[in-house]
């Protein structure tokens, strides 16, 4: 990567050094959308500007920025300075140029495979998705118009609990996941964890799918869960009332301040 000429040999004007830091046992990886001219100028991912802000963000999450500097990783969707555009502000690369630093980046996460990506700007976040939403596990569906492919059960559980408002509301969430409840299976679910959801979501699951009796998932939800980081979580977020008086689901670590009824 240090060495790479591809945009500069297809004849894109970008200045070349690869911007990055962090090695293979980071936990967390930070993907920008390319180096401005501070970054070049430092040798460093996240430097003046954009660097103040990002860890104020951390900070405020219990991340020093010295420490996190020196054990996670950093990196972007292109790796080097992509110069200043007609406007005067820093170019935003092109999708050639996306693409030719796309390989690097790719071999970055799989060396790295950290717990949490967490991705800044526009560039990093379309990656996100776009890489995320291809390893969503599917299953070929035989209709009368013919084949097509579906979310698998385990999927759709776990979008039920990140999307409930377009399921209708938590109620409505609850029936569905005591409909999907006997066709979930561990090593679906265990496939169904490779679109990252965020700690939260698989708490509520959790919760939600053992009401349901779905033990057979469970361990699965449980063993990711251990990797993480979890705090006690609202069941229903927003739901007005006091948490103190709550019920508690130690389990999961959920708060139980509304219990949805299924139908």
């Amino acid at each position: 990567m240090d060495g790479c000429r591809s945009c500069v040999q297809a004849g894109h004007a970008i200045f070349p050094r690869a911007i990055y830091s962090g090695g293979v046992k980071a936990k967390v990886m930070i993907i920008g959308q390319a180096p401005g001219i501070t970054e070049r100028e430092a040798g460093r991912p996240f430097n003046a500007g954009s660097g103040t802000r990002l860890f104020q963000w951390l900070a405020a999450a219990g991340f020093d920025e010295a420490h996190f500097r020196a054990t996670q990783y950093m990196t972007a969707v292109t790796k080097c300075y992509p110069g200043k555009s007609k406007g005067g502000g820093d170019r935003v690369p092109s999708r050639a140029e996306q693409a030719l630093c796309r390989p690097y980046l790719d071999l970055e996460i799989d060396l790295v495979d950290p717990k949490l990506i967490i991705p800044v700007g526009r560039l990093a976040i379309e990656f996100v998705v776009r890489r995320t939403a291809g390893k969503a596990p599917v299953e070929l569906r035989t209709t009368p118009s013919g084949r097509m492919r579906v979310a698998i059960p385990e999927l759709v559980a776990l979008d039920l609990v990140r999307y409930p408002a377009k399921a209708a509301g938590w109620d409505n969430v609850a029936t569905v996941l005591g409909d999907l409840a006997p066709s979930l299976r561990r090593a679906g679910m265990r496939d169904a964890l490779a679109v990252a959801p965020a700690t939260p979501e698989l708490q509520r699951l959790g919760h939600l799918l053992e009401r349901a009796g779905a033990a057979s998932v469970l361990a699965a939800l449980e063993t990711e869960l251990a990797t993480r980081r979890i705090g006690w979580v609202p069941l229903i977020p927003g739901e007005s009332g006091a948490f103190s008086t709550a019920g508690r689901d130690p389990r999961w670590r959920v708060l139980v301040d509304a219990e949805p009824e299924a139908d």
